[in-house]
């Protein structure tokens, strides 16, 4: 750099110099006076903008300048007024490039407050001079709700079906658990009113010749175990033959199945809507002895449910002394098979003691679940036919009534004749007679002065077959 400082000073201050007092002497024996030589005179070089900010060839710069004074005759000539030279040749500054945050991580707390942080990848890093990179990772607070928080609840169920099919059953609906409690928050009990509603159905009286109808999967579970004897499992035996003759069976109705237990279980027959093939199950039912494994047999009526309809309801009837061997795994078992949307109903038949584990095992209420015969076998012998009326309508959801068809398809045709006379009609009276078992049996007696004979004559046959069968369930 020194050296083309020191140049261009000799040049101008020296070259120049001796070279204007050479053309002076020159001069000086011509007619031409120093003041009439006019030299062409310059301003300095102006640098204008690079044509390229940077890079490994650089860019073009132009260089110009302007004339201050022109040269006349005898004076110098004016030199270049433009140049171009290499410009900014250096490599380009890099700045930093970052690539898409991830996402957050798993917050430091679940609840009162954590942290969680997301990070970055350095896609291209800075170089000669470039930008620096920001943070390549990141925080914030999360999870700030307190730790007690109350469960939440869905909207409610729709109504279930019926507990009893006639003389006042009830049914319910529910509003499941969402997301559960937390810390301290609070939740309400499965059976507490906001979470449980009940209401009361079929509050008519029921016919005495009521059959279980509608769209059911039943299972009924005996105890074929040594709490019995062999005369007390007979008369399980010839209830059992009794009850399974008032359902009706068929591809859209009652479906049934049979099970016994003792230390063992054993599936006598799958759910089938063929009566022949539950009379022969019954007849099949044999007095084994041994422990009360009950849950055996609740795992055994389970497995013939795995077979159901999933449009019909499960219905688990256990009949049993009360008495299990084995009470931890039975209530485990009971629970699951509830679980599966099985109702379970127990019918102890004991005459001394309780089986309050029964009630906790059985479908919620207990007291339209559980039916205890209080007399033992000695009252289940004697008034069979009102426990299977009372097991029948207690455990179906419908019944249909031959008798109730009957009196309705003769009152239509009665007042489809024609009336030759005026004629009144007294209201239809409904008589109730409550049994000791619990239940009540309705006699209907419907009359119309315009047809006495007949309608008599229907009374009468009504009335003797309504008394015959009242006869079976008061003895």
């Amino acid at each position: 750099m020194k050296q083309c400082h020191d140049q261009i000073n000799e040049i101008l201050f020296t070259n120049i110099c001796g070279l204007k007092k050479a053309r002076g002497q020159l001069t000086a024996s011509t007619d031409v006076k120093p003041e009439d030589i006019k030299d062409c005179v310059v301003a300095d070089f102006s640098p204008q903008q690079c044509s390229k900010s940077c890079g490994t060839d650089g860019g073009r710069q132009n260089l110009t300048r302007s004339v201050i004074q022109e040269a006349n005759e005898y004076g110098v000539r004016c030199p270049i007024l433009r140049v171009e030279k290499t410009c900014n040749q250096f490599p380009c500054p890099i700045n930093c490039e970052l690539g898409s945050w991830s996402s957050w991580g798993k917050c430091s707390k679940e609840c009162g407050g954590g942290i969680r942080g997301r990070v970055r990848q350095i896609k291209v890093r800075p170089d000669f001079g470039g930008s620096a990179c920001d943070p390549q990772q990141e925080t914030q607070q999360c999870n700030a709700d307190s730790c007690d928080v109350d469960c939440e609840l869905a909207e409610w169920t729709k109504f279930g079906p019926c507990s009893r099919a006639c003389s006042g059953g009830s049914q319910k609906r529910i509003r499941k658990v969402i997301s559960p409690a937390k810390g301290a928050g609070k939740c309400a009990k499965p059976m507490h009113p906001s979470r449980m509603e009940r209401r009361e159905c079929n509050t008519q009286d029921c016919p005495p010749d009521a059959q279980c109808e509608g769209k059911l999967d039943v299972v009924f579970v005996v105890d074929s175990s040594g709490s019995w004897t062999e005369k007390g499992f007979g008369v399980v035996k010839s209830f059992m033959s009794k009850m399974v003759k008032r359902f009706s069976l068929g591809p859209n109705m009652i479906e049934l199945g049979l099970v016994q237990f003792s230390k063992r279980a054993q599936i006598l027959q799958t759910l089938t809507t063929d009566p022949a093939k539950i009379d022969k199950a019954v007849s099949n039912l044999r007095y084994s002895r041994g422990l009360t494994d009950m849950a055996a047999g609740l795992l055994t009526a389970q497995t013939v449910l795995f077979k159901g309809r999933k449009t019909a309801q499960s219905l688990v009837v256990v009949v049993t002394d009360g008495k299990p061997s084995f009470k931890f795994s039975t209530k485990n078992v009971a629970a699951k098979l509830r679980q599966s949307g099985a109702r379970l109903v127990f019918m102890p038949i004991r005459a001394f003691g309780e089986s309050p584990f029964l009630r906790e095992w059985s479908t919620q209420p207990w007291r339209e679940n559980v039916f205890r015969v209080k007399q033992g076998l000695a009252e289940l012998d004697e008034k069979q036919d009102q426990w299977v009326f009372k097991m029948l309508t207690s455990t179906c959801a419908k019944v249909g009534s031959e008798l109730l068809r009957k009196l309705e398809g003769e009152k239509a045709a009665a007042a489809a004749e024609p009336v030759p006379v005026a004629t009144t009609s007294s209201p239809s009276s409904t008589a109730s007679q409550q049994d000791d078992v619990g239940f009540t049996a309705t006699t209907i007696t419907t009359t119309t002065t315009s047809t006495t004979t007949t309608t008599t004559t229907m009374r009468e046959t009504t009335t003797l077959d309504q008394d015959a069968e009242f006869a079976k369930l008061l003895r």
